[in-house]
């Protein structure tokens, strides 16, 4: 009456399987792709306008903790181990945290030690400074306070930072309130 048959199983995925999972694979890359790619920028942009903030800070602490800097303090005896940030737009891909030797509250070359060089995230460059003369801009900060000097003389600095299409600022003002 009723013939049974066995049939053996096969493993395996069919043609129209194997496309069907190949067509869905290629439009999430052509929609992702794309957006991975600003998503990145947007992420450096981001990163480097916290770093630049906490270096900022850095300065800050550092000039609080009256910590004398090596070879800093020699033929200065008036030295109040005063620290701060200096950014150039001739060297639109870094900034320099330093030690204010000559205590005059700004950055000056070779008198003043550089204690860190830092450069931004490949796509990310200096792109504004606020007050700015000769392309520069020094924030610098005097213990016990500690004290800000932005120079050139002002009450508040910014630095814009671009990653090409899109720009980030961290302001500064007297107090020593940080703003990013």
């Amino acid at each position: 009456m009723f013939l049974i048959v066995n049939r053996k199983k096969e493993n395996g995925f069919s043609l129209i399987e194997l496309l069907t999972v190949m067509a869905i694979m290629g439009i999430l890359a052509v929609i992702v792709l794309p957006n991975y790619f600003v998503m990145q920028k947007r992420l450096a942009l981001s990163r480097s306008v916290q770093k630049l903030a906490h270096d900022i800070r850095r300065a800050q602490e550092m000039a609080m903790s009256a910590n004398e800097e090596p070879g800093c303090s020699a033929g200065y005896p008036d030295y109040k181990f005063s620290y701060g940030v200096y950014f150039s737009l001739s060297a639109p891909d870094s900034y320099k945290i330093f030690a204010d030797c000559d205590s005059n509250k700004d950055y000056n070359s070779p008198a003043d030690k550089i204690v860190n060089t830092i450069t931004f995230e490949k796509t990310v460059t200096l792109s504004n400074l606020s007050p700015v003369v000769a392309g520069s801009l020094g924030i610098v900060f005097t213990p016990p306070a500690p004290a800000v000097t932005i120079s050139p003389n002002s009450s508040t600095a910014e630095i814009t930072i671009t990653n090409g299409n899109e720009n980030k600022s961290v302001k500064i003002n007297m107090a020593g309130l940080i703003d990013d």
